[in-house]
């Protein structure tokens, strides 16, 4: 019976030989990974398994009782923890690290640590309640009696493979096939030797024998393919997870149901109330223009929303997920925060439509808008009106007080004239000291009304370095009941002629010019 004791201890030191050499290769390579956490505790869960068939291997070998409980106990350096080195890196695999709190590994280390203390001490009968020698077969097998924190931790093993195996299972269903065969490959690496366990644990291995490091071997074998194949550790997904987290854009993935399958942190920034499972009706409820995107398919949107009292801007982006039969699954949402470069935008947009001196539109932003409501207003058979505004004496003004002073009137007038007008009403510098309004829908009659109101407001005297300054503004103003055509030239000529009268008239005064 010599060859069988050959042929275990052969498969026994390939099973040692393999997951040692696995371990070193994992750890040695660790550094060249960007997931160098998973790697290593792979590696560390290798040496683990390592310790165990090494020490089984031993125990056989041994001829009496007080060495094979020394290598009984020496195997619980490595078996004891391998459920929560397992865990780990399935959990490091998959992406999830921020399951591993340190909360979260007191509770995967405290049970492997009992079991190490209780298989060494035992004088409490814990794990063993008896020991003792026997001959099955070719070897003298160690035998026990197990106590109760035995089966405990093999239920604890048990749970923390099958824990493990149903996340890799969950993962493979819904990532891409080299990721799924990775998964697989790994699933199928610890599945053997829990079959070979329980073999054992039901008494139907032959010689007694505990299964499980023999089987260790296919493990190995498997694994090994799984690198040389599938690149297990060259290409691990963790990547996926770890970019979707880290991302600073928002992310929303909704099925073809519009419900929500998954998001990252950013998007929570945005929508603080998302839920899995929800309904884009339910969870973006107060976010009518984001749901009117994704009701009509438009690919880019630019949306704006209220975030603690401050306007925020988006740029959108739809995106349909295909799978291999180019059908549509769901849809991912992306979500850009543009709001440092919408602000910047509108800054400096701003700052070439805005006069610098009079913070009013300057001339060309001024025609710009005039031509728009120009339009606008022949559309709709609108009346309107223009007011041409001439600061009175403007020269004499800068000759005696000088050009700061002059700037400052400027300024003062512009602001007046703007306190005075309504929010549609359109006002610019177009001169020195000319100034010119649009009246949107208004009549002739009206617009004097305005015009001689912000005469009066206007004909105060302006305190300037303790001196008061009288200053005073002449007004022509023209319009038409309806406007028939887009064109600005007749209306400014016939307000410009309006003012000319109004110089004559003594100045200080408002003339009217209506355009036929």
């Amino acid at each position: 019976m010599q060859w069988e004791r050959i042929v275990c201890f052969g498969i026994l030191i390939i099973s040692s030989l393999a997951t040692g050499v696995l371990a070193l290769y994992c750890y040695h390579n660790a550094r060249a990974h960007h997931y160098a956490s998973f790697v290593k505790i792979f590696a560390i869960l290798l040496a683990a398994i390592t310790l165990y068939s090494f020490g089984y291997m031993m125990e056989l070998a041994s001829k009496t009782l007080p060495k094979m409980f020394f290598w009984a106990r020496f195997q619980y350096l490595g078996i004891s923890m391998i459920p929560p080195l397992w865990v780990m890196a399935v959990i490091k695999y998959i992406g999830k690290d921020k399951w591993l709190t340190r909360k979260a590994g007191i509770l995967l280390f405290i049970i492997p640590i009992l079991t190490l203390v209780f298989s060494f001490t035992n004088f409490h009968h814990l794990y063993y309640h008896s020991i003792a020698i026997i001959k099955a077969g070719p070897f003298f097998r160690f035998t026990t009696v197990k106590g109760l924190w035995y089966w405990f931790f093999i239920f604890y093993l048990d749970c923390s493979c099958l824990v493990g195996i149903f996340l890799l299972l969950k993962f493979s269903w819904i990532n891409e096939p080299l990721f799924r065969y990775q998964a697989i490959t790994l699933v199928l690496g610890i599945t053997i030797p829990l079959i070979g366990e329980w073999i054992y644990l039901i008494g139907k291995s032959p010689w007694l024998l505990d299964l499980t490091p023999f089987t260790i071997s296919i493990t190995g074998i498997i694994i090994w393919l799984g690198v040389s194949r599938y690149r297990v550790f060259e290409l691990a997904p963790i990547a996926r997870d770890r970019i979707f987290e880290s991302l600073r854009d928002g992310l929303l993935v909704m099925d073809v149901k519009n419900r929500i399958v998954d998001f990252n942190a950013a998007v929570t920034d945005v929508f603080t109330a998302l839920q899995l499972g929800q309904h884009m009706s339910v969870a973006l409820a107060d976010y009518p223009d984001l749901i009117n995107q994704i009701t009509n398919h438009f690919e880019y949107a630019k949306l704006q929303f209220s975030k603690q009292d401050e306007l925020k801007y988006f740029e959108s982006r739809l995106i349909s997920i295909m799978n291999d039969q180019h059908r549509i699954i769901g849809k991912t949402i992306i979500l850009k925060d543009i709001t440092e470069q919408t602000l910047l935008l509108e800054k400096l947009q701003r700052q070439v439509a805005i006069d610098e001196l009079t913070q009013i539109y300057n001339r060309r932003s001024f025609m710009e808008r005039c031509h728009e409501e120009i339009s606008r207003l022949g559309r709709l058979k609108r009346s309107i009106a223009v007011i041409f505004v001439d600061i009175d004496h403007f020269k004499q003004i800068n000759d005696t007080y000088g050009h700061q002073t002059g700037d400052l009137i400027l300024y003062v007038i512009a602001q007046k004239l703007r306190q005075g007008l309504r929010e549609a009403d359109i006002l610019g510098r177009i001169g020195g000291e000319e100034f010119a309004i649009l009246l949107p829908e208004t009549p002739l009659d009206q617009a004097c009304d305005i015009a001689e109101r912000l005469r009066q407001i206007i004909d105060k005297p302006i305190r300037v370095n303790e001196r008061m300054i009288i200053v005073t503004v002449s007004f022509g103003i023209t319009g038409v009941t309806q406007t028939v055509q887009a064109d600005l030239d007749p209306l400014f000529a016939k307000a410009d002629e309006a003012l000319y009268q109004a110089k004559h008239a003594g100045r200080n005064c408002v003339r009217v010019i209506p355009l036929k």
